[in-house]
């Protein structure tokens, strides 16, 4: 399969975040990558959230599980921010 150098003017880089716009095959990247990203961000922000219920002297399982769905939940939006700012490239 060839595929072209330039398009719109522009060097064409194929990666999968960016092929969408030109390759069906490549149209759902940018979910692919949120998932990714979901699971990072997500764990990272469950970890900070149980990390401050111990500091803050909440030490129920009811506290900590609370605050792991907070921080599972806020990762969905930043993920999806990152995912989007990463997939438009540098402004």
């Amino acid at each position: 399969m060839h595929l072209p150098r330039y398009h719109n003017g522009r060097p064409f880089r194929l990666t999968q975040i960016k092929a969408g716009r030109c390759y069906p095959r490549y149209r759902h990247g940018m979910v692919w990558l949120m998932i990714v990203l979901h699971l990072f961000i997500g764990a990272t922000l469950a970890g900070v959230g149980i990390v401050v219920a111990l500091v803050a002297g909440q030490g129920s399982a009811l506290a900590l599980a609370g605050a792991a769905v907070a921080g599972f939940l806020l990762a969905f939006p930043v993920a999806w921010g990152i995912a989007r700012a990463m997939q438009d490239g540098p402004p």
